[in-house]
């Protein structure tokens, strides 16, 4: 990681891979994040993907953050993105999956970059992999996993050792992100308590993983039905 003597900022941008609104628990965290920085002083802008809105989520007309019960100053930008995932069946979609998240490190990378002055949160590898290149770019990255491709886990290691400070969503994260990558375990701070105590967040994480226990009984059935 870079040395932690950078300035002190008074403005922060939140970049998140995200649909806003969104019902997912990446969503709500996202925003979570950034009610977060604006209740510690700091003028937040929240950098989001530009996604085709796959249905109309409810309560969410006029005032996004209003959905999330959000009433912290937050500015809400939207990163454009070349967004084909929806338009192909579920099978096909890895690759316009891979080409959406792809223009939006371009794009996002680009925005922090002509905020000068700005501290940077960002969580997705390929925006922190870019952003590690600007020199006069100073960001937190947060890390949600280690990827198995060996392309995205050098992205990663760069984007880890370009960052003036590192999150894991877990210990156990933390000190995998040590051991593969060769970060000072004490220099990654784990976020796992303070989001355990989000009500909401724990709900719509627990919803999320009830609908992948629930496709993978599916998947089970039509196996046994083989």
């Amino acid at each position: 990681m870079q040395s932690p003597s950078a300035p002190r900022f008074r403005r922060i941008l939140v970049v998140a891979n995200a649909r806003i609104p969104g019902e997912r628990a990446q969503s709500i965290q996202t925003v979570r994040t950034a009610a977060a920085f604006a209740r510690a002083g700091l003028e937040v802008e929240l950098l989001h993907a530009r996604r085709r809105v796959r249905r109309r989520v409810a309560g969410a007309d006029g005032d996004p953050l209003a959905y999330y019960g959000v009433t912290e100053p937050v500015r809400l930008r939207a990163v454009p993105v070349i967004d084909w995932i929806e338009r192909v069946p579920r099978a096909l979609q890895f690759w316009p999956a891979r080409l959406e998240e792809l223009t939006f490190g371009r794009n996002a990378a680009r925005a922090c970059a002509e905020s000068p002055g700005a501290l940077v949160h960002c969580r997705e590898i390929e925006v922190g992999a870019r952003l590690a290149r600007r020199v006069a770019v100073h960001y937190l990255f947060e890390a949600h996993a280690i990827p198995g491709g060996e392309l995205r886990r050098r992205w990663m290691e760069r984007a880890l050792r370009g960052a003036i400070g590192v999150a894991a969503i877990t210990a156990g994260l933390a000190d995998d992100l040590a051991a593969t990558f060769g970060v000072a375990r004490e220099a990654i701070a784990a976020l796992v308590d303070q989001r355990r105590s989000d009500q909401q967040f724990v709900e719509l994480l627990d919803a999320s993983l009830e609908r992948h226990r629930r496709t993978l009984d599916l998947l089970r059935e039509d196996g046994d039905g083989e």
